[in-house]
């Protein structure tokens, strides 16, 4: 194949031609590096681009890739102007930029789901409490104290949580578990270099939406808890 300098561009002379033998083909799965790279070697990259003896970039493979960054601060303050280091990380910021924006947006879609549920609750404790105002009364005249009045409530909405949370879990994992098998959820080879969506089942992750939606029931029960606490037994039985 014959390959013309693309940096090259001074009219009065004609760019650099040289001819090349395939020797290999290799594939990434993504198009925008399929499509338009090649690996040729240091002599021949010098004469395509007129850079005789020099280079332009020289790439460094560390042990731990998450230590890029750091390790490229480090070389940085050691070099002269005017060379520079950039890290894989900071030469695809943008990329990593959109998978934190995705992430925040699904992080706020989870939470109005979350609030969402935690309201349902309130709403059907509240029916609830409008339902059995007699029995509360009842409850209250013979000696339940409007404490114990109120902590049946709130453990009614807490089982109604726990509930919730145990079937959230355990669908969640299944989900998790289907598509990590099964590969349910596709991605287009020739965008992505992987070709289904990965999962990855953090034990963190997992707790934390536990604690936080046990939390929220919790908070969702003190308000209608509260009304059947106040109700007053006289009243109640008078107006039914």
């Amino acid at each position: 194949i014959f390959i013309i300098s693309p940096s090259i561009k001074n009219t009065f002379t004609a760019p650099p031609v040289l001819k090349f033998v395939v020797t290999g083909i290799f594939e990434t799965g993504l198009s925008a590096i399929d499509g338009g790279l090649c690996y040729i070697s240091t002599k021949s990259a010098q004469k395509l681009f007129r850079m005789k003896g020099k280079v332009n970039r020289i790439s460094l493979i560390v042990d731990n890739p998450d230590n890029a960054t750091s390790i490229s601060n480090v070389i940085n303050d050691k070099l002269p102007f005017p060379y520079l280091t950039r890290s894989w990380i900071e030469e695809n910021k943008n990329l990593y930029f959109w998978i934190a924006m995705e992430k925040l947006m699904m992080t706020f879609v989870l939470s109005l789901i979350v609030l969402i549920a935690a309201f349902n609750i309130i709403s059907s404790l509240i029916m609830l409490v409008m339902e059995k105002r007699r029995e509360i009364g009842v409850l209250t005249a013979v000696g339940f104290s409007p404490d114990k009045v109120m902590r049946v409530f709130m453990y009614q909405g807490m089982i109604l949580g726990v509930i919730g949370t145990v079937l959230g879990v355990i669908l969640g994992l299944l989900v998790c578990f289907i598509q990590k098998e099964f590969s349910i959820i596709t991605l287009p080879g020739d965008v992505y270099i992987i070709d289904a969506l990965p999962i990855l089942v953090d034990s963190t992750d997992v707790l934390v939406s536990v604690a936080v939606s046990m939390g929220l029931s919790y908070l969702a029960t003190l308000y209608p808890s509260y009304r059947a606490s106040k109700l007053k037994p006289v009243d109640v039985i008078r107006n039914d």
